[in-house]
C-alpha cells in the first residue's frame, strides 16, 4: 500500500502525485509513496488499523495537535472522507 513516510519533503508538496522515496533504514529497496494530490482526487479514504500501537498512532495522527511531516497520517483528517477500521 502506498503512503507517505515522515519527515520526508513529498509531504510539503500538494501538487505531488506520486512519487519513489529511496531506500531509508531499516528499509532496504525503493518504497512508492502517493502524494496529496492523489488521496484529494480519493471519493472516499479506507484505512484499516491493526494493533494496540498502530490504533494508538491513528489516534495521534487524529489529534488537533498532530505535526503532518513526524505523522503524515495526520494529513487524513484534512480529507473530511475517509473512515478507519481497527481492532
Amino acid at each position: 500500500m502506498p503512503h507517505f513516510f515522515p519527515n520526508r519533503p513529498e509531504i510539503t508538496d500538494a501538487d505531488l502525485f506520486a512519487a519513489t522515496v529511496p531506500e531509508t533504514l531499516p528499509h532496504k529497496h525503493v518504497r512508492l509513496t502517493l502524494g496529496r494530490r492523489a488521496f484529494a482526487q480519493c471519493d472516499l479514504l479506507t484505512l484499516v488499523v491493526a494493533g494496540a500501537g498502530k490504533r494508538a498512532m491513528l489516534e495521534a495522527c487524529l489529534s488537533i495537535n498532530a505535526d503532518p511531516q513526524a505523522l503524515p497520517a495526520a494529513l487524513i483528517a484534512e480529507q473530511g472522507h475517509a473512515i478507519a477500521f481497527t481492532d
